[in-house]
């Protein structure tokens, strides 16, 4: 089990790595986004046990998709997916 992290240690760690938030306006044949989406919509939190997670996309600066992040609305932990 991984460290509990907030949603903005998270994000400065993706920062620091060269990615940014967001979603492209292209997408492929399979869109990994709607997935990462259904997935969060019924994880639990490891923190508070709050079932539905929020999902925020990570882009690189070559606009990949690097990482889905899903974050907890009721205590703000994240969890990199």
């Amino acid at each position: 089990m991984s460290m509990p992290i907030t949603k903005d240690e998270l994000h400065e760690r993706l920062v620091s790595e060269g990615t940014s938030p967001g979603t492209p306006k292209s997408r492929g044949l399979i869109n990994g986004m709607v997935l990462d989406a259904e997935v969060c919509e019924q994880a639990t939190c490891e923190s508070c046990r709050y079932k539905g997670l929020e999902l925020v996309t990570i882009w690189t600066t070559l606009r990949i998709y690097r990482a889905a992040v899903a974050v907890c609305s009721q205590c703000n932990e994240a969890l990199e997916c």
